[in-house]
């Protein structure tokens, strides 16, 4: 049986004891296994539940770098950013002429930031680029329940929560910290006097001022 890839085209003939035969032609092709796969368009943020527009596109070569057609590829979660997100539209696609297998409706239909796709054809596989999908992702619950509140993101990612009023319509002082890397929150000190209905405000840092001598 032939392993290199190609397309091999042979007879098949049997013969009896007294001399009787037959015959047949056959042809079978030996494709390329996949070497490698690389994506040629990569995932742009998107919306929850709207189509990643432009269609995501992968390659598949073979391992001395020819293109493999004819190759299903099948589209899943790399990086599931939000833990509850489905990826759903058609995750499944067949590479052409160019090894080049497209996937045109692609939707996600949780918000998060960190998502990434990961694409797989036998025993080939690559991972996208991290992209975002704009909506909501389910996260913990707030160590103490506030509403009319107030929220600043800082520069690092995460978000300051404090203040607001309790299940009781008091004011609170207590602050929290989200992370939505890890979709927690976490409790910091409390602020000075309880407060409800304000803002905050995120101040730079400002460089001290040079004394110049005279």
């Amino acid at each position: 049986m032939p392993t290199t890839p190609g397309t091999y085209s042979f007879t098949v003939k049997a013969t009896d004891s007294i001399g009787l035969f037959a015959s047949a032609s056959y042809t079978i092709l030996v494709a390329s296994q996949p070497g490698q796969i690389a994506f040629v368009v990569q995932p742009s943020n998107s919306v929850g539940s709207q189509p990643i527009s432009p269609a995501v596109q992968v390659q598949v070569s073979d391992a001395a770098g020819a293109v493999v057609p004819g190759v299903q590829v099948a589209m899943n979660f790399g990086n599931p950013a939000c833990s509850t997100a489905v990826l759903s539209g058609s995750p499944l696609a067949t590479t052409n002429a160019s090894g080049i297998a497209s996937f045109p409706n692609l939707l996600i239909d949780r918000g998060q930031v960190g998502y990434t796709l990961l694409a797989t054809a036998g025993n080939a596989t690559a991972v996208s680029n991290p992209f975002t999908v704009n909506g909501f992702c389910a996260t913990g619950s707030l160590n103490v329940a506030r509403g009319v509140h107030s929220a600043v993101a800082l520069p690092n990612g995460t978000v300051l929560v404090a203040g607001g009023a309790s299940t009781a319509n008091n004011p609170v002082s207590s602050a929290e910290i989200y992370n939505p890397i890890t979709h927690s929150f976490t409790a910091v000190g409390n602020m000075n006097s309880a407060r409800d209905f304000f803002t905050m405000t995120l101040l730079s840092k400002w460089p001290r001022p040079r004394h110049r001598r005279i």
